[in-house]
């Protein structure tokens, strides 16, 4: 290892010496905005940060000046630059300490930020070769500086971040602070802070020029390719996702055009070192639109290969199918296998020959749904009948297993089903009809009963398939293929499918399809990928919590936590929900339709409250005139609360349990003002009409029983911020602007809180504080956004919800907001975020959802589920469409159309539905014909696309 330099004070600078003394201008830094309410930084605080570079050049050193203080550093810490990894990556300090990075093997830079992005924090330049030294004094006018959440600098060698060249410092010891406070019950105190974590791969695809791929990826094709589609990096265009999900580019196969049949090709990331660690995550967005696998084998594949032969080493993803209706989150835990070695990790497609789904209309003669055993002898949608024929759903007379494809088949015993297609014979054409043949136990012939499978144009027959039925209780595959020509004698002729059995005995047909038919088959757009990360120790991501209820109208509006796992929500529909187990599960305690819930608070397991609205407002139907509801059995039963002394609120919007004595509640947002507060456990109450100054409130927040904060709506209509340092008895306005009003209130730690305000010429704004409540400033998010919910988790993340279906989350300290969805199924729609830890924070909206660290993310979570038991069809004729579904468990149920980029196009069911298939008629209301469909029922999910025809 290089030796260090020897080193002296000159003129109040220090300057590292070695064999030359040529001497260059210290690498320069950003020094970010200050604060909102803050003062710019001085000449001599800009003194106070000192960086030396020392870089060898030849024989000889070239010196970097430093800006130093004139205090002497308390430790000196190392961290060698060798071939690809700091050493140790992650290192804490005190307050005062040095750091100097040492170059031992290769050319490196030391770069502050994450994932390759410069927060400008620190840099030591561009990249050099050994030996070379770079320094940064991480003092107390640094800290102040450059403030970053928890003290924790992220920094990356820019040449090789792409392969986990990332480390941390993480400085400990007192930062500066605001007035110290009791937590208020539900709110955790302290700093927000976070686990190690570290980027070993972030890609977006959008710092390269298409069509070329970032350094390290790599594309290719397998055995049996059939080089009609490959991994392609750029803008999508006119199949897939309007758009890169972090635009301009993402990677996708054939981006221009859907993905061909016989298709074995893969996407390689660069190098990966996991090596030494325990835990990493795979993090990408994806939009999938791939043939669900049945008789086909349509689908990707998500590998862990070694880096050095490119063995497979673990299966994340043995098969990714099916529909997407917009870019989606995908976020799985590596396995141990990933730490043993430097690994790739590889994104494979593979078609079978059948890309088009079926042109036939009911093909797998699912329409009529039917009860096991049952039978008709009419056929079904699209289908007629000749002689003895029809449909029925195999039971074990017919086929152990039944049906190969869904619940029915078709029969036929000395006849035939038909079906006449609106589409005709093409010229230079190839006609592919296959379809399964059975032979039912009971029903058919040892001998094997024949059968045919004719494909005809105007009544003439084009080509035949036909043979004996296989044995007893079996099916087998069968297929004709029929090229046209260029001049075919009936071309333009309508085309027929008949399906006949000729002997004594019964022959089933099923999974009837029929490719090439121009204007019906239904193609495929293929796998897009962007935005992959694998972040090397914990990370947090939010979830739906899959249990959760559904709101019946709007949104869930308020829930409380009073230890990690009892919890309670409320809503306007008069319900109030009950977890014990973290919001894994969820028991409805109490419906009151008359009332319009608004807040909840409990001042421990047992004793609870909960704000109605009330009348008047904007909810039409409630009848509940109580303002106010108690509970002293954990929730289970609610009574009025009638011991209020002085004039009854219309109606409550905040409630706030300080202690288990003090209780503060204030309402409502349609007016009027009023404050109510109990001393005494809720024994007695005191009711405070406040109209005569402010119009409405809305939120309360109470850090002791003197201290707190209501949001409200001022005398002459505008936003305002109060605070009491008195316990209610006289309101002082902290911030005021044009909203109509401030909607709710929170605090990350004992000196960042926030706010965010709803609707006027300011809606769009948020007010924050650094001071624990002192200064409160606006700051700006977005316009056209109806803000309600608001949360930090720390200083730097944190989001905006609302009556929208997406949510705005940023990741530096409110600079920059970008729009995610935590629901991709339901909307967003979140009405408040409860932060209940450091880590954890939980939000109300459509359902519940969940922030916090790598729960839900594990390489197997499906615990045994089987979403197949949920089932979806569009069978579709001219002129309308039949939907058939099957739900396996009495639940809420919602089947929506869709039309391409995720967008809503109809909503056809939206109830509660016992167990069961159910069949709807569905007719589009103008020209569109590519639509997709869903169904969400409890933890079920499936996506279709399919062709309506007009």
């Amino acid at each position: 290892m290089q030796q260090r330099c020897p080193q002296r004070e000159l003129s109040g600078h220090r300057i590292t010496l070695g064999q030359s003394t040529g001497l260059v201008e210290p690498v320069g830094r950003i020094i970010p905005p200050p604060r909102p309410g803050a003062t710019a930084e001085s000449p001599k605080q800009e003194l106070n940060v000192r960086h030396n570079l020392v870089r060898m050049v030849g024989a000889g050193f070239v010196a970097a000046l430093s800006l130093a203080t004139s205090t002497h550093a308390q430790t000196t810490h190392t961290v060698d630059l060798d071939s690809f990894t700091f050493v140790p990556s992650s290192l804490t300090v005190q307050v005062g300490d040095t750091v100097d990075w040492v170059w031992v093997v290769g050319l490196h830079n030391v770069i502050s930020g994450v994932g390759g992005v410069p927060d400008g924090n620190f840099s030591s330049g561009s990249f050099v070769p050994p030996p070379a030294t770079y320094s940064v004094t991480f003092d107390q006018a640094f800290l102040d500086a450059h403030p970053v959440a928890g003290n924790n600098y992220d920094y990356y060698c820019d040449v090789h971040v792409g392969i986990g060249m990332t480390g941390i410092i993480q400085v400990a010891g007192t930062v500066p602070g605001g007035p110290t406070w009791d937590p208020p019950t539900g709110i955790a105190p302290g700093r927000g802070t976070r686990p190690p974590m570290r980027i070993k791969l972030s890609e977006n695809f959008d710092g390269v020029t298409a069509p070329s791929f970032p350094v390290g990826w790599t594309s290719g094709a397998g055995l049996l390719d059939a080089g009609n589609t490959a991994w392609e990096l750029g803008t999508p265009s006119s199949v897939g996702p309007s758009a890169a999900n972090s635009p301009d580019n993402c990677v996708g196969t054939n981006l221009a055009d859907n993905y061909g049949i016989n298709t074995n090709i893969w996407l390689r990331t660069p190098v990966i070192d996991l090596s030494g660690g325990s835990e990493a995550t795979l993090l990408f967005k994806e939009f999938k639109e791939l043939e669900a696998s049945g008789t086909d084998l349509d689908f990707g594949t998500i590998r862990i290969l070694a880096a050095l032969d490119l063995t497979e080493l673990a299966v994340l993803e043995v098969e990714v199918e099916g529909v997407s209706l917009g870019w989606e989150d995908y976020a799985m835990v590596l396995p141990p296998a990933a730490f043993d070695e430097p690994i790739m990790i590889e994104f494979q497609l593979r078609t079978d020959a059948a890309n088009l789904a079926s042109g036939v209309e009911n093909g797998g003669f699912e329409v009529p749904p039917l009860a096991d055993g049952d039978y008709n002898s009419s056929g079904g949608p699209g289908w007629s009948v000749t002689g003895v024929a029809g449909i029925w759903n195999p039971d074990s007379s017919g086929f152990v297993g039944g049906a190969p494809e869904g619940l029915n088949a078709g029969w036929a015993d000395s006849g035939s089903l038909r079906q006449s297609l609106s589409a005709t014979l093409n010229a230079s054409r190839q006609y592919v009809l296959s379809a399964r043949v059975g032979n039912p136990l009971a029903y058919g012939s040892e001998t094997g009963n024949t059968y045919r499978i004719e494909l005809r144009a105007g009544g003439v027959l084009l080509d035949v398939q036909a043979g004996n039925a296989p044995g007893l209780g079996q099916w087998q595959p069968h297929s004709l293929t029929y090229d046209s020509g260029p001049s075919p004698a009936q071309e333009g002729q309508q085309l027929e499918i008949r399906l006949i059995a000729n002997g004594s005995a019964e022959v089933n047909f099923d999974d009837v399809i029929l490719t090439g038919v121009k204007g019906t088959e239904i193609e495929f757009a293929g796998w897009y990928i962007d935005d992959v990360e694998v972040r090397a120790g914990s990370i947090a991501t939010w979830q739906v919590l899959p249990n959760s209820p559904v709101a019946p109208f709007y949104h869930h509006d308020d829930l409380f936590f009073i230890d990690e796992n009892v919890g309670w929500l409320c809503n306007i529909s008069g319900q109030i929900w009950k977890t014990t187990d973290s919001g894994d599960s969820w028991t409805q305690v109490w419906n009151n339709p008359g009332a319009a819930f608004r807040t909840l608070t409990f001042a421990d397991a047992m004793n609870g409250w909960v704000g109605n609205l009330g009348p008047g407002s904007w909810i039409g139907g409630l009848s509940d005139t109580n303002p106010l509801y108690s509970t002293t059995d954990g929730g289970i039963s609610w009574t009025p609360v009638t011991n209020i002394t002085g004039t009854l609120p219309d109606g409550i919007c905040g409630l706030h349990a300080v202690t288990p004595n003090t209780i503060y509640g204030a309402g409502r947002y349609a007016g009027d003002a009023y404050f109510i507060s109990s001393t005494d456990g809720g024994a007695s109450w005191v009711s405070q009409n406040l109209s005569a100054n402010y119009n409405a409130f809305v939120d309360v927040l109470f850090f002791t029983p003197d201290e707190g904060y209501i949001t409200s709506s001022n005398s002459s209509g505008n936003a305002a911020l109060l605070q009491t340092i008195d316990g209610g008895a006289n309101w002082t306005t902290r911030i005021t602007n044009n909203a109509y009003h401030y909607w709710k209130i929170g605090f990350a730690s004992d000196t960042f809180g926030y706010g965010v305000a709803w609707g006027g010429v300011d809606g769009d704004t948020w007010i924050q504080t650094y001071d624990g409540g002192q200064t409160w400033t606006d700051r700006e998010f977005a316009g056209g956004y109806e803000a309600n919910g608001i949360g930090f988790i720390d200083e730097q993340t944190g989001w905006i919800g609302g009556d929208e279906p997406n949510t705005y989350q940023t990741t530096d300290g409110g600079n920059n907001w970008q729009l995610i969805q935590l629901d991709p199924i339901y909307d967003d729609n979140v009405n408040k975020f409860l932060r209940v830890s450091d880590s954890v924070i939980y939000a109300v909206g459509t359902r519940v959802y969940k922030y916090s660290t790598n729960q839900g993310l594990v390489v197997d979570d499906s615990g045994g589920f089987d979403n197949s038991r949920c089932k979806l069809a569009a069978v579709s004729s001219r002129g309308s469409t039949a939907i058939t579904y099957t739900i396996p468990e009495d639940d809420h149920v919602l089947v929506t159309v869709y039309i391409r980029g995720g967008l809503v196009y109809d909503r056809p069911v939206d109830q509660e539905q016992r167990a069961g298939t159910y069949t709807i008629d569905f007719n589009t209301h103008d020209d569109t014909s590519v639509l997709y469909a869903s169904i969400v029922t409890g933890r079920y999910r499936q996506v279709i696309k399919f062709i309506h025809q007009r």
